[in-house]
């Protein structure tokens, strides 16, 4: 195996790695955030706001993105070699959506704390 290919697996196993990272993050604030304001603050699912419901229900969706890093990843390094444009954009591709996932899991879990909750009877 040649070092540049070597090089480039490391890449592609390093943006794979980072995203699972991230998806797990995802996985388990959602969880536990979710206990936290129902037991803490007795609102149930119906209750919360509808990101936070997404992020509940298809936290897992964060997961996707590893096996896609892995499968774009070696598709480019097969492609073009790993000192290719290619396998640098699929690299930052999988970086960027990885921080986006858990980015936008952190800000949407914020929601319940700022959104008043009124019960009319």
């Amino acid at each position: 195996m040649k070092p540049a290919t070597l090089a480039g697996l490391v890449r592609v196993a390093r943006a794979a790695l980072l995203s699972l990272v991230a998806a797990l993050f995802a996985h388990a604030y959602s969880e536990f955030l979710f206990n936290r304001y129902s037991t803490g603050a007795n609102l149930s699912e119906g209750a919360l706001p509808v990101p936070c419901v997404f992020f509940l229900r298809y936290a897992a969706l964060g997961y996707v993105v590893p096996l896609l890093a892995v499968a774009l990843g070696f598709w480019a390094l097969r492609r073009r070699g790993a000192d290719s444009a290619l396998l640098e954009l699929v690299v930052s591709a999988c970086y960027v959506a990885a921080a986006l996932w858990s980015a936008a899991c952190v800000l949407a879990w914020f929601l319940p704390g700022y959104i008043p909750h009124v019960e009319i009877r």
